[in-house]
């Protein structure tokens, strides 16, 4: 279920604003947006400087309009923006992944009068899209120990944005995912988001019909008609061989369709004590979900249960009905 997310997100079109003397740098990125005062919003002329783990890079002033566009090193750790009367804003920045150089990120940056309380820095995600303007996206940012945090947005073909912001971002784990409104998977990709602003660059680009053929290839698009099971030795949790071989099938088809959650189902036969047999059922579930995790699904999508006997044959029955029920049952399932 959706939560109401207490963020901000826009995109941003168009060409960027004049810019102001800048700091050139190698390995950089390029910011530009404005700071503005809290309590009345109106855009603040400022000096802005890049602070490193021993040192201070002065990047320059904005316009008299409050625009800047500055170049800062991946490297930087803070930055910090001045204004006579103002408190002094500070703020962490991360790089989520590598970048080109002529990544291009808009902020903003709220500051506070000396007479008035302190603004708290707010974490923010920042993104910037490079993709075909030819497409319809369907954008989500996930985090992974709870699914009901998701942030969704949609790009509409022909209006390409340069820039989405999500601010009051909380720090974890997520994961980013792109497709299109026929269902082809764009971008699956995890990261950390810490204090401060979170820079990521998102490139996508368009499926083509040899993409679909070669992802069809290696994941056929229904093989296990939604359902399958896996089966274990006697009183183990080991995956063995051929199950391996068919988890790697269904990671592929996971990873080619993002709209399907995967539902394990740990369970054992009737010999022994049912509690011993409800503990060995779940091991079994989660050995399933820790080899998927592995191959690069996410934990939202992998639900582990561990049911113990229940249906499984009686214990009077022969070794071979028995062994039917030493098994992990796999449900796909639309989410």
């Amino acid at each position: 279920m959706f939560f109401y997310v207490l963020a901000w997100i826009i995109s941003f079109y168009g060409a960027s604003p004049r810019q102001p003397a800048q700091a050139k740098t190698n390995n950089s990125v390029r910011i530009y947006g404005t700071c503005y005062n809290a309590g009345t919003g109106v855009d603040l002329k400022v000096r802005a400087f890049a602070l490193f783990r021993k040192s201070k890079m002065t990047l320059g002033e904005s316009s008299d309009a409050g625009d800047f566009d500055f170049q800062i090193p991946d490297s930087t750790r803070y930055l910090s923006f001045e204004c006579k009367g103002f408190r002094t804003a500070t703020i962490p920045v991360r790089f989520l992944g590598s970048m080109a150089s002529d990544t291009k990120f808009r902020i903003g940056v709220p500051m506070s009068t000396k007479e008035s309380l302190p603004v708290e820095p707010m974490n923010q995600l920042v993104l910037c899209f490079t993709m075909l303007d030819s497409l319809d996206v369907t954008c989500e940012v996930k985090e992974i120990d709870n699914s009901d945090h998701v942030v969704t947005f949609n790009f509409k073909r022909g209006r390409p944005p340069r820039t989405v912001t999500i601010r009051d971002f909380k720090q974890g784990n997520y994961v980013l995912t792109a497709s299109t409104a026929d269902g082809r998977t764009l971008l699956n990709e995890e990261m950390t988001a810490g204090l401060g602003i979170n820079f990521k660059a998102v490139y996508l680009k368009k499926s083509n019909e040899s993409d679909v053929a070669k992802s069809s290839d290696k994941a056929p698009v229904n093989p296990f008609d939604t359902k399958t099971s896996l089966y274990f030795e006697q009183s183990s949790y080991e995956l063995r061989k051929e199950t391996k071989a068919s988890l790697d099938s269904i990671a592929r088809l996971l990873l080619v369709q993002p709209n399907l959650v995967a539902y394990l189902t740990g369970y054992t036969d009737n010999v022994g004590r049912r509690e011993l047999n409800v503990t060995l059922s779940e091991y079994r579930a989660r050995m399933v979900e820790g080899y998927l995790r592995q191959k690069g699904i996410p934990s939202h999508r992998l639900v582990s249960a561990g049911k113990g006997p229940d249906s499984s044959v009686a214990a009077n029955e022969p070794e071979e009905a028995k062994s039917k029920s030493r098994r992990v049952v796999i449900q796909l399932s639309p989410r």
